[in-house]
């Protein structure tokens, strides 16, 4: 897993989008509809690659095979997922 950390307006998002451009069964899931929307207009060689966290966990994107994954802004979809503030995550490193 590689973990791009950077501020934001960092290029993240950018990184993502080449890194899907570089393989079709690649997937990038997104904080929101609005996000998914915004970023499907404005890369459009990718849209059916880019889909936002609610539609992915209703499995909107079933009949669809993709090989590996990318999470943009996580920490936005994690702070979705828990009413508490996080100030701290931990992750463990493959081998």
């Amino acid at each position: 897993m590689n973990i791009d950390y950077s501020p934001r307006s960092g290029g993240k998002t950018t990184r993502a989008i080449e890194w899907l451009r570089q393989n079709e069964k690649r997937l990038l899931l997104v904080f929101s509809n609005e996000e998914e929307n915004r970023l499907k207009i404005a890369y459009p060689d990718v849209k059916n690659q880019i889909v936002d966290w609610d539609s992915y966990m209703e499995a909107k994107t079933r009949g669809q095979y993709f090989e590996e994954c990318s999470i943009d802004n996580i920490d936005l979809i994690l702070q979705k997922l828990v009413r508490e503030p996080i100030k701290r995550i931990s992750i463990t490193e493959e081998l």
